[in-house]
């Protein structure tokens, strides 16, 4: 996901990791379950390896819309296990962005040319590429829309919701957009062979010239000994469709096994002077293997960490749609009694379904301040647990100044462009004459990103790329601006808002640096004087941080009197069980997905630390940042309690979910906590024991690609978000007989 779930490898996406190092003294290698590679699952198996979808959280949202569009017309696309398929009313389809017709399969085209090696040029972290594919196309499902879970006063029947209409503005439509992507994300080749070749090819239009930048990382195979560092731009010129990438292969005569490198391509741009519209596809990373042709290496001298069993849940689950005809939804929350579901939209609008039925005016519409492009935007709402008292509805969001109207034909700081923004947390205030299925727009208190203004970012500039670009929110002296949410970047924005168990307010912010390439901006992370990368915990009715909050200074206006937990990436998603624990889903860059969860003012180590095997993992390339060696001496680490392998276990971006606490689906259930694949569409249930760690790991399901979100509604009912489906749905268990 970028969208963050929608939204690189380093060697994201999603993960969100050379020396082995632990860094808890009650740390055991054994304590971190690892998800083996499903065997049985086609969906998962279909992407795995090292292709990864990085954080809808990264990928590109304007590729997202195009892809819905087509996705309507390629009836052979699966969909959600039990979800019916038929072709929705018209008058039920919103306009959307880019139509593009994507062939059922791709032709093979008669020239194919060869990029010949660059000179040497070793990477450096100033210039290593991670991309972050884009979420292939996916249908909509389900014209039948069944009945709610039964909650008091719910009618029998649910009318069909596809014809709710309101008053949103249609999306433009975009000319002949094309993408950008590697043929094969795995890649085989002997050491003795002279070159490995990688196949990008552009689909969708060909019109136009348009290039895109390549580079190589080293993974387990090192750069100079075993293949030659190779960087440079591949441009397809009008009509052409395919080319060839060449890397050298070092032949040697150590006997050091089978080892592997990636290459990533991103940057996809066309000429100045077209009208060609171009991203990057999926996928964006290869991973290249080499063949040793020396003799065997000599057995490893320490025993791998054993993997934790995938169970068989037995369970046979069947997706239900709920809610479909929707613009890209992002996240759902439910009023403490079920009966309204409000829906956020990436674009900036909350709509709302009573007893089942969808209104046919929007509870808020704040798309005039949203900065709904890639993976920005309305990521998450929450509802007071209180709202009789405290009729207030949260949302968490990328800003867009009003300053963005007065520069309308930017490329970078107009409207829903990508130039440099950053985040919010406000609260407003829900009408209880109308069920609260009504907030007022103008009722806005901003609770976190005060100072997330025009001023304090530059908004000419895109700091995905741009490395030129100082850090955003960043005082003459060096201090970091109180208040502020940095997004420096398409990604790695703002994630979650969720009320925990003590009536607070937590939310989660990214590391607002670039997912693609190295970024020595993301050590704000790990600095509690910068909101980015963090866990928040505030006073949700003035935000302010609590004085019970591990870094509290004395005034609860400072950025770290709010901090409650650090060292993260995109903390796309996270759940608060009952205990008070937090449970995170970080997104990940080179080599892993994790979980974490830890005490208050738990360091989570990133961008120093990622993922690892019953370790924490040094991050390549980030390892050797100037301030790595401080980090590495001095500060305590708290491992995740669960990774998976990009390479592996085929991962590409982690979901977290919530704790199911409910009695609808079976009882082995409760307590588990659930997250999901964005790409490979595998959901998992976590068993956890008495002190919140992971036991074991079963399949929940399989299918639910593009699912950004899995939540419990009150009385018991698993739902999840389709971001591309535009759909809202539920699971329903029928234990085998």
């Amino acid at each position: 996901m970028n969208l963050n779930p929608i939204t690189p490898r380093g060697r994201n996406l999603p993960s969100l990791a050379d020396e082995p190092d632990t860094n808890s003294e009650s740390y055991k290698p054994s304590d971190v379950p690892v998800l083996p590679a499903p065997t049985n699952s086609a969906a998962f198996n279909a992407g795995a390896g090292s292709t990864r979808f990085r954080s809808f959280a990264e990928n590109d949202m304007a590729d997202l819309r195009r892809r819905q569009a087509a996705a309507r017309q390629a009836a052979d696309i699966p969909t959600l296990p039990g979800a019916a398929v038929s072709s929705p009313a018209p008058s039920a389809i919103p306009t959307l962005p880019a139509a593009d017709n994507i062939p059922s399969a791709i032709p093979t085209l008669p020239a194919e040319s060869t990029i010949p090696s660059p000179a040497l040029n070793l990477p450096t972290a100033e210039n290593t590429s991670s991309a972050v594919p884009t979420l292939p196309a996916a249908e909509n499902t389900s014209s039948a829309v069944p009945t709610l879970p039964a909650a008091e006063n719910t009618p029998s029947t649910v009318p069909t919701l596809q014809g709710a209409t309101d008053s949103l503005t249609p999306l433009p439509t975009q000319k002949n957009p094309s993408r950008i992507s590697i043929v094969d994300g795995n890649v085989n080749v002997g050491e003795g062979d002279g070159n490995a070749q990688i196949r990008v090819e552009r689909s969708g239009g060909s019109e136009g010239r348009v290039s895109v930048d390549y580079q190589t990382f080293s993974n387990t195979a090192q750069d100079n000994a075993d293949f030659t560092p190779t960087t440079g731009t591949v441009t397809f010129e009008d009509g052409e469709t395919r080319k060839t990438i060449e890397v050298p292969i070092v032949d040697d005569s150590d006997a050091e096994g089978s080892e592997t490198f990636n290459l990533t391509i991103d940057s996809a741009r066309a000429d100045t002077d077209s009208d060609t519209e171009v991203s990057l596809g999926a996928p964006r990373t290869a991973t290249v293997s080499i063949a040793d042709n020396d003799s065997a290496p000599p057995e490893p001298t320490t025993a791998p960490t054993a993997p934790t069993k995938v169970a068989d849940s037995g369970a046979e689950p069947k997706a239900v749609t709920v809610v479909d005809g929707l613009t890209k939804p992002t996240s759902i929350d439910f009023s403490p009694d079920g009966r309204n579901m409000y829906v956020a939209e990436q674009g900036g609008v909350i709509k709302v379904v009573r007893d089942g039925v969808q209104q046919s005016a929007p509870a808020l519409d704040i798309r005039d301040r949203v900065n709904g492009t890639r993976d920005r935007g309305l990521l998450d709402v929450a509802v007071h647990p209180d709202i009789e008292n405290h009729p207030y509805i949260y949302a968490i969001y990328t800003y867009d100044p009003p300053q963005v109207n007065d520069n309308p034909d930017d490329p970078l700081a107009g409207p829903d462009k990508n130039g440099n923004r950053a985040g919010r947390i406000s609260r407003f205030t829900l009408d209880a004459a109308s069920n609260y299925t009504t907030a007022d727009p103008d009722s806005e208190v901003v609770l976190a990103g005060k100072n997330s203004t025009w001023e304090n970012f530059n908004a000419f500039a895109n700091s995905t790329n741009n490395f030129d670009e100082p850090p955003a929110g960043v005082n003459p002296d060096g201090s970091y601006v109180q208040d502020f949410i940095a997004t420096d970047s398409e990604s790695h924005t703002v994630g979650s808002v969720e009320f925990g168990p003590d009536g607070n307010l937590y939310a989660s912010i990214g590391d607002g640096t670039s997912y693609n390439r190295v970024d020595p901006r993301s050590v704000r992370t790990v600095d509690n004087n910068s909101l980015s990368g963090k866990i928040l915990r505030l006073d949700p009715i003035s935000g302010e941080g609590l004085s019970d909050n591990p870094f509290y200074t004395g005034d609860p206006n400072d950025n770290a009197s709010k901090v409650y937990q650090s060292g993260l990436r995109n903390p796309f998603r996270i759940s608060v069980a009952e205990s008070g624990k937090v449970y995170i889903g970080d997104v990940g860059w080179s080599s892993y997905e994790e979980i974490n969860a830890g005490e208050p003012g738990a360091n989570f180590g990133w961008p120093f630390f990622e993922g690892g095997k019953g370790q924490n993992s040094r991050t390549s390339q980030y390892e050797n940042l100037p301030e790595a060696a401080e980090f590495y001496a001095n500060t305590k680490v708290t491992p995740g309690i669960y990774s998976a392998s990009h390479e592996q276990d085929g991962a590409n971006a982690i979901v977290l979910g919530d704790i199911y606490t409910g009695d609808k689906l079976p009882a082995k259930y409760k307590g588990d906590l659930f997250f999901s694949d964005l790409q490979t569409g595998v959901v998992n249930n976590a068993n956890l024991d008495a002190n919140g760690n992971i036991e074991s790991i079963e399949q929940f399901a399989t299918g639910a690609q593009y699912v950004v979100q899995t939540v419990q509604s009150p009385d018991g009912d698993l739902y999840y978000v389709n971001v591309v489906e535009g759909e809202v749905g539920r699971w329903e268990v029928t234990e085998p007989s």
